[in-house]
């Protein structure tokens, strides 16, 4: 069939570009205008009128918009493009008549040359066609009003095809609404989620210290913006007046990821930092944590860690370990080995974490690599781990004498073996080399 019609095919093509126009503005109030102004343009012969509910109390309305009738030419009828959420809010007039109803009206004598809220502007006009618009509930958030200077100029398709285009029209402009606010609630909540990273970052050590005889090096890639990964070193008193330096190492893993997995790696920080006496050993630390932190948490986070006071002049190294991975010991000729097990729960899940202590004497030339569970369990694309194998095979080949560029090797063949994937967990490394 073909269309000789061609005043409606240029209609049509009107009513297709003002389609587009309208989905393709994200702005919710410049949509609306881009609305107005199209339907004004195919829909020239009539008036229309936008009135807005929100906010206000029964019985009250904004005039938001009114476009009069094209080519009507009178003075005192302005047309109102966009008035605006701050626009005083009226009440009564033939409008205040209408809304309270709920429902469509239409009026084919309208006689009205002086309403008490929009003056002359209805003066012209013979009909009108009412009706509510509604939002996301089932109380209407507007109302439109479409008029003409004759009385019959609407058919019931032309009434109808208002009615469901406006309220179609609104139910795109309220999904753009939430749109635009989830936008900026999300760009807040990574804003946040940066600052929390910030902070949890100036937890780390600026600088790693340097302890005579000893090299040390550490990395620190987290999952997201916000970390559960920590890592410390500390200088600690000498077990008596006079002593050796002693050095206390720490790395710990927080359950979870992102925000709360950092603030309890934060708290843990503060407990570390901030405990008044001198512990006889990890284990006694390790207990003061656990205790605190399963008093202060209101979550199911816990926290895996490792613990050593560290004498470099004699090679003392004594650990305790809360349900954390063990770390690896270099021996000079290649070998390599998981530290001995030591009892104890991770931290903040029960009162009594039951941790035990153990020693052993660093030599020269060895290395340990203390690691969070984020690196053993690296996939690859096929979701195949990294393993706790492949991390000793992979410590046993790298040179261990500059462990800045050992870990370097070792991030590098995690990269590898990932090979694109995304990692799934903050990782974590601490080096320490015996020259």
């Amino acid at each position: 069939m073909t269309m000789t019609d061609t005043e409606f095919q240029d209609r049509l093509v009107m009513l297709m570009k003002h389609i587009r126009d309208f989905n393709r503005n994200q702005d919710p109030i410049a949509s609306v205008n881009t609305f107005a102004k199209g339907t004004r343009k195919i829909y020239g012969q009539h008036a229309m009128i936008s009135v807005s509910l929100r906010t206000l109390n029964e019985g009250c309305y904004r005039v938001m918009r009114l476009m009069h009738q094209k080519g009507l030419a009178s003075p005192g009828l302005t047309d109102i493009i966009f008035a605006g959420d701050d626009t005083p809010a009226a009440c009564g007039g033939i409008i205040g008549d209408l809304i309270i109803k709920e429902s469509p009206v239409i009026i084919n004598d309208l006689d009205c040359p002086n309403d008490p809220v929009l003056g002359v502007q209805l003066a012209p006009y013979k009909f009108l066609l009412a009706f509510p618009v509604y939002g996301n509930g089932d109380k209407p958030l507007n109302w439109m009003l479409f008029l003409s200077t004759r009385p019959d100029a609407m058919t019931r398709v032309d009434i109808e095809a208002r009615i469901l285009q406006s309220n179609l029209m609104s139910g795109i402009t309220n999904n753009k609404i939430a749109n635009q606010e989830l936008k900026k609630a999300h760009k807040w909540i990574q804003q946040e989620i940066d600052e929390v990273a910030n902070i949890q970052r100036g937890l780390l050590p600026e600088t790693l210290p340097d302890i005579p005889g000893h090299r040390l090096a550490a990395t620190y890639q987290t999952y997201d913006r916000a970390g559960g990964d920590y890592y410390d070193v500390l200088s600690i008193p000498p077990i008596q007046e006079g002593g050796d330096p002693r050095w206390l190492f720490f790395i710990a893993d927080a359950s979870g990821h992102g925000p709360s997995a950092a603030v309890i790696i934060a708290m843990l920080s503060a407990l570390l930092h901030s405990y008044h006496d001198l512990p006889c050993c990890p284990a006694q630390l390790l207990h003061y944590c656990n205790h605190h932190l399963r008093m202060r948490k209101r979550n199911t986070n816990f926290v895996t860690g490792f613990l050593a006071f560290y004498t470099p002049a004699t090679g003392e190294f004594t650990y305790s370990c809360a349900g954390h991975p063990l770390p690896l010991l270099r021996q000079p000729n290649g070998a390599v080995s998981s530290l001995k097990q030591t009892d104890g729960f991770p931290l903040g899940l029960f009162e009594e974490g039951n941790y035990t202590h153990a020693t052993l004497n660093l030599e020269k030339g060895q290395a340990l690599l203390l690691y969070t569970d984020g690196l053993s369990e690296a996939r690859s694309p096929q979701g195949e781990f990294f393993t706790e194998r492949g991390l000793h095979t992979a410590f046993a080949r790298l040179d261990p004498t500059d462990p800045i560029k050992m870990l370097d090797a070792l991030q590098q063949e995690l990269r590898d073996h990932e090979n694109g994937a995304q990692p799934n967990d903050d990782q974590c490394s601490l080096a320490i080399t015996v020259l």
